[in-house]
């Protein structure tokens, strides 16, 4: 799939307009360069923040050319899996579209105040993640 095909999935998947996105996601998910630590991080906490399926953040990611080798497959993961399980630390936060300004992950104002729908914690679910990602399953 085509970049642009990726990104039009971002988009129909709950963040909305790129052209809508605050100027430093953009930036970042358009960038010709491998993500950072913290870029990847600020990247998935926005798209998983917003509604975007896991999924989808993983084809793009892993498809963009935003993950430079291995252990970037990696981290997207453990942030994924540490947003899934409630595990990430407290002041963990993303940029809410529908708000227009930073939430934290686990504050009411938050998409996932409750946490991660029971049904999006099923392994399976995450499973296609990990096979984005080359990742074995026993990390699940």
């Amino acid at each position: 799939m085509q970049r642009g095909s990726l990104l039009n999935v971002l988009e129909e998947r709950g963040a909305g307009r790129i052209e809508t996105w605050p100027a430093w996601v953009r930036q970042m998910v358009l960038s010709q360069s491998p993500l950072k630590v913290g870029d990847r991080f600020a990247t998935t906490l926005f798209l998983l923040g917003n509604g975007v399926l896991p999924r989808a953040i993983a084809a793009y990611l892993a498809g963009s050319g935003l993950l430079s080798d291995p252990s970037a497959h990696a981290h997207v993961w453990c942030v994924m899996r540490d947003f899934r399980d409630g595990a990430l630390r407290s002041d963990a936060q993303y940029y809410c579209m529908r708000l227009q300004c930073n939430v934290r992950v686990h504050d009411r104002d938050s998409l996932w105040c409750g946490g991660v729908p029971a049904d999006m914690r099923d392994a399976m679910y995450w499973e296609q993640i990990l096979l984005c990602y080359n990742l074995t399953p026993s990390i699940l």
